[in-house]
């Protein structure tokens, strides 16, 4: 498994809250596993994977990114 959010770049002076939303796919399947929510005010990304089953709040991509890498390495161990 190979957990890949849609890039979006949040960067810029936004004078009203914007809310992006983007899928998670899983690469080596191809199948959508989760989302990610992009919000701007306040600064924040959601995850929720899998119906909901892993869901987490990040003030940073790399964070979200840990994330992402961390249930990777947890399903890959168990169903690997």
């Amino acid at each position: 498994m190979r957990l890949v959010p849609q890039h979006i770049d949040m960067r810029g002076n936004y004078p009203d809250p914007m809310v992006w939303n983007t899928n998670i796919v899983d690469e080596d399947s191809g199948d959508e596993v989760g989302t990610l929510v992009h919000e701007t005010r306040p600064a924040k990304r959601t995850v929720s994977l899998f119906g909901g089953r892993y869901k987490a709040e990040f003030k940073t991509a790399e964070e979200y990114e840990a994330f992402l890498r961390g249930v990777e390495a947890v399903y890959n161990h168990a169903f690997g």
